[in-house]
């Protein structure tokens, strides 16, 4: 069977597809956790929050230190849930770059692929004509020994 002379060249473009895949999955695997990490935030701000609505209902009410204090946590909560934020969606554009990238190197692999197997069939009809040639030739030739061997005074 003849070998696709560009094979080299699918083995890559499979290889580049391979990694590029790689890539784009773990990117997915951190923006799940950075997402987790976000909503643990938001669920520490709001926490947070009903602990001091509580603090304040209590009968012996609440210092100006710890109000403060609870002020200068939730700001600093507030604070890393913008960040987190923001590195979210930075990872989801990066996610979405990466999946052009993989749709792209798909798309070009499967050129390849169906390259080869378009030189596979022409090579297989032309290898299927070349059969039918030489089949055509052998009966050819049986046809013409035959009718020697039928002529007049021949084998006498």
């Amino acid at each position: 069977m003849k070998t696709f002379r560009l094979q080299s060249v699918l083995e890559y473009r499979k290889s580049l597809e391979e990694e590029i895949q790689r890539e784009f999955s773990e990117l997915q695997a951190k923006l799940y956790q950075e997402r987790e990490l976000g909503l643990r935030i938001k669920e520490q701000i709001c926490a947070w929050q009903q602990k001091f609505h509580d603090r304040q209902k209590q009968p012996q009410g609440i210092c100006s230190a710890e109000i403060d204090l609870y002020h200068k946590f939730l700001h600093f909560l507030t604070n890393e849930a913008a960040r987190q934020e923001e590195k979210i969606r930075s990872l989801e554009l990066a996610v979405e770059q990466k999946r052009q990238v993989l749709l792209e190197a798909r798309r070009e692999k499967k050129i390849m692929e169906r390259l080869r197997e378009k030189t596979l069939i022409l090579w297989r009809k032309d290898m299927l004509r070349k059969e039918q040639k030489l089949l055509d030739e052998r009966a050819a030739n049986r046809r013409r020994r035959g009718s020697q061997d039928m002529a007049p005074g021949y084998g006498r």
